[in-house]
């Protein structure tokens, strides 16, 4: 074999499924990385994409694991497989199809968002209302376009603060297929501004930011202004945020992993490092081409 065809995919895949059979989270995690990195290598945009939400399964199992709570485990393990078991019967019959995977992962989340909520919360909460959130989402994304030019501060952390509110708000009230689906190119553009501050020199961030973060937030905003109730712009969103996988995988092969950067107001002046400024360069020129800029 010397491509990344489904028989490839289905060993990452059947990986990533042991692992969340025996509630390993973290090993799941790896299995899902494994998946985007492959696709990335070898332009596999669907498989990219079911990769990435395995990535999201594996994030919140992992928060599931850290809590200790066997019962809460078990149940998100055993939802969670029944995406992936979706996911094999479509491989299976040849029939793979991104937009029923999304609706049972969507589904997945509302099953299992109960399972997060604090007791008080469970009490408080009686009903989920999806109107409230897809409201929320639609501030959320006017506060980003009004103030997108923070985008261009080191300092700002937009994107975090965002997610941040998202998920509160969606823990308790729920997501529509369409909003869970939208809100997975917030979740990316994160990982990527993450990546841009890491590997910025305080001189070059600004100019960075330009070409790599406001560039891609703009196309983000251009896809959430054409969703209407008629036209939830699917293939629009898997076209972005399969260019957004590849976009982060390419800067984790040339940075490897970023951990969570905090920045002060005062930073201190470094000097450059050629060998990490040709880096950067190859890495927007990635995003100028894949956004044919």
């Amino acid at each position: 074999m010397s491509d990344y065809d489904v028989i490839n995919f289905r060993y990452d895949l059947d990986a990533f499924g042991f692992c969340v059979k025996e509630n390993d989270f973290k090993q799941a995690n790896i299995f899902a990385n494994r998946i985007m990195s492959n696709t990335f290598l070898f332009d596999k945009k669907d498989f990219g994409i079911i990769g990435h939400i395995c990535k999201e399964i594996a994030n919140d199992g992992i928060v599931a694991q850290q809590g200790k709570d066997e019962k809460l485990l078990l149940e998100y393990s055993e939802k969670s497989q029944k995406v992936i078991g979706v996911i094999i019967k479509m491989l299976d019959s040849e029939s793979l199809n991104l937009k029923k995977i999304w609706s049972h992962y969507s589904a997945q989340q509302d099953s299992t968002n109960k399972l997060f909520m604090s007791e008080y919360e469970i009490k408080a909460y009686q009903k989920s209302d999806k109107d409230f959130s897809n409201k929320a989402i639609k501030k959320l994304m006017k506060i980003l376009e009004e103030n997108i030019v923070l985008l261009e501060y080191r300092s700002n952390d937009l994107y975090r603060g965002m997610l941040n509110e998202l998920g509160r708000i969606s823990k308790i009230y729920g997501l529509y297929d369409y909003d869970e689906h939208f809100t997975s190119l917030l979740r990316m553009m994160q990982k990527i501004d993450e990546y841009v501050k890491s590997t910025s020199t305080p001189n070059d961030f600004t100019t960075r930011s330009k070409k790599e973060i406001v560039l891609l937030t703009q196309e983000v905003i251009s896809i959430y202004h054409l969703i209407d109730s008629n036209n939830k712009q699917e293939e629009k969103i898997d076209d972005l945020l399969w260019i957004l996988i590849k976009i982060w995988r390419l800067f984790f092969i040339k940075f490897m992993e970023r951990g969570q950067v905090s920045y002060s107001m005062k930073e201190e002046q470094l000097p450059d490092d050629p060998q990490k400024s040709k880096l950067v360069d190859e890495v927007t020129s990635y995003i100028e081409k894949e956004l044919g800029v």
